[in-house]
């Protein structure tokens, strides 16, 4: 089996550095592509500008990103896999139902069956969840000069995001691994690296 790995957790928990370290790890031991979401493609390029506004309702954010997922996915995710590349992915399903069911004032749980019964996103293999306390994160972001509407929301946003991906790791405890977003990043590159490893060795 070829993986599709994706990287999760709250915002400011690091986990774009972390995934461009362990891609870039792991090209020495098999051809991997390294992606994010939202998509750099059209409709990923529209919601990023649209929430830097602002301007756009919650509900309808949750359908565009839904769209851009499966985009995504179908357009630049699936062919990697079928050439046989391990996928690293910046985000995916995961975050859509953490933040837009938050957003939108849905339950994450009945979300997350919603959007899966329509068999349209493969789950990950493998998802990284990255956990970082509120203090840490505040840190982080208030050094960033791109800081989003979501990196200033205050603790109780923080906490219940965190909170709703807790609920889908404990849904899933074998889909998810649960590191520490405060650990070195040099120990988290090699403990994630050598857990792929560890699971999918050379690939087929």
């Amino acid at each position: 089996m070829i993986p599709f790995i994706t990287f999760e957790g709250p915002d400011g928990c690091g986990k774009t550095t972390l995934s461009k370290q362990v891609y870039e790890n792991l090209i020495a031991h098999h051809a991997c592509l390294w992606t994010r979401n939202p998509s750099r493609r059209p409709l990923g390029n529209l919601l990023v500008e649209q929430l830097k506004q602002n301007s756009m309702p919650p509900e309808t954010a949750l359908l565009v990103f839904l769209a851009d997922r499966h985009e995504h996915y179908t357009h630049v995710i699936q062919p990697a896999l079928k050439e046989k590349n391990w996928v690293l992915c910046d985000r995916f399903m995961d975050s859509t139902l953490v933040y837009q069911s938050y957003l939108c004032g849905l339950d994450v749980d009945a979300l997350d069956k919603w959007v899966h019964a329509f068999g349209w996103f493969p789950k990950p293999d493998r998802t990284y969840l990255v956990s970082l306390d509120y203090e840490t994160q505040q840190k982080r972001v208030s050094n960033r000069a791109d800081a989003s509407a979501n990196d200033e929301a205050g603790k109780a946003f923080f906490d219940e995001i965190s909170s709703r991906y807790q609920f889908l790791s404990d849904k899933e405890p074998e889909r998810f691994m649960i590191v520490d977003g405060k650990a070195p990043l040099a120990t988290l590159v090699a403990q994630i690296s050598q857990d792929i490893l560890r699971l999918w060795g050379e690939g087929e």
